[in-house]
């Protein structure tokens, strides 16, 4: 299965040309295969936290791979979806029915965008479809 998703994510970058692979932070030994197959620095949990965010948002800069830390910016990436969404920035295809059914079951905790997780649906699809918003800039970004 391991190496399976290693084998998916390679094959999707080339195919589709990708400039820019988010991963979630806590699958640590994933982002080092990946980074030590794209020949890129290793060690980035050693890399200082401001360093982390200029590579989020650095578009199709260095490096490829990029771990997100989801306790750091989980709220700020759901603010960040609900923005674009409201503003009409991101058009889903009828097709991709579990994604809308994420977006439209995602709950909140008591402490605002924290995501209820018992309580929506398709997490992890939510989550990808998060991350990847972390590419759409707004106006005056």
């Amino acid at each position: 299965m391991y190496t399976d998703t290693l084998h998916l994510i390679r094959q999707l970058v080339q195919r589709f040309h990708v400039c820019k692979v988010f991963i979630d932070g806590s699958a640590s030994h994933l982002i080092h295969e990946l980074k030590h197959g794209y020949g890129e620095y290793i060690t980035y949990e050693k890399l200082k936290p401001d360093v982390l965010d200029r590579q989020i948002s650095s578009g199709c800069g260095e490096p490829l791979i990029v771990p997100i830390n989801f306790q750091k910016h989980h709220k700020s990436m759901a603010k960040h979806l609900v923005k674009a969404l409201a503003h009409k920035r991101v058009r889903i295809n009828p097709k991709f029915d579990d994604l809308i059914i994420s977006l439209k079951s995602a709950t909140t905790k008591e402490d605002e965008w924290t995501l209820d997780k018992p309580r929506s649906a398709n997490n992890d699809l939510f989550d990808a479809f998060r991350m990847s918003m972390l590419c759409l800039k707004g106006a005056g970004e």
